[in-house]
């Protein structure tokens, strides 16, 4: 399969990739970065053989052009896009899900382009199972006009013309960059089931990225969260 990765420069997207380039389904893959150099660390470590079926393009999803680029000739579309931490959530206006997101469906629908993993957050609902902390204060206060913007993405794909996308939407907890030991994951609809820690490791993230990718039938047309 040849995949489109937007995000592809971030910890999550760098996970998807070796993961996307590791699977036995062999798949090629094209990256849209601002600074392809960003990505060079990654193809030395993965030798030459996954490195021959990656291919980086230079440029933004900003950028209607080199998205229509990108997309081009893909089977499938991974969004992994996304904002670099809390801080830059709290003061920088975040328009990458509803711009961005707008250029890669329009991208799409011009490619002919249906298969789409995007990921966006459980933030995007009222969960239960998150930190008071996080749920009246963090999330209100700090995180509000990236979560909004995230469900404009949401509302794009979920407003699609019947037929034309065949998506899944992946909404991660807080992401951390090690393993959780002792932390079962779970992935369902809905909302999180009791006990959940409200935290995954952006590995597994990655992991069930790929996982909804290679299993169409079983995901397309569902939101599903992601948690240890």
């Amino acid at each position: 399969m040849r995949v489109t990765v937007f995000g592809a420069t971030g910890e999550s997207g760098r996970a998807t990739l070796r993961l996307l380039l590791a699977s036995k389904e062999g798949h090629t893959v094209v990256a849209l970065a601002r600074r392809p150099e960003a990505l060079d660390g990654l193809t030395a470590e993965l030798g030459p053989d996954a490195a021959a079926r990656l291919k980086v393009l230079r440029g933004d999803l900003f950028d209607a052009d080199s998205v229509r680029a990108a997309v081009e000739g893909a089977d499938a579309v991974v969004f992994v896009a996304g904002v670099a931490s809390i801080k830059q959530a709290a003061t920088q206006r975040t328009t990458v899900y509803s711009v961005g997101g707008r250029h890669m469906l329009d991208a799409m629908r011009a490619a002919g382009v249906k298969r789409l993993i995007a990921v966006t957050s459980q933030g995007c609902v009222h969960d239960p199972s998150a930190p008071w902390l996080y749920s009246y204060l963090i999330k209100p206060l700090l995180m509000r006009d990236m979560y909004a913007d995230m469900r404009r993405l949401e509302a794009a794909i979920a407003g699609s013309a019947p037929g034309t996308l065949s998506a899944t939407v992946l909404r991660p907890t807080k992401l951390e960059s090690a393993p959780l030991p002792g932390r079962a994951l779970h992935v369902g609809e809905g909302l999180l089931p009791r006990g959940a820690c409200f935290c995954v490791d952006r590995a597994d993230l990655a992991a069930q990225i790929v996982a909804a990718l290679e299993d169409e039938r079983g995901t397309a047309g569902k939101t599903l969260y992601v948690s240890c």
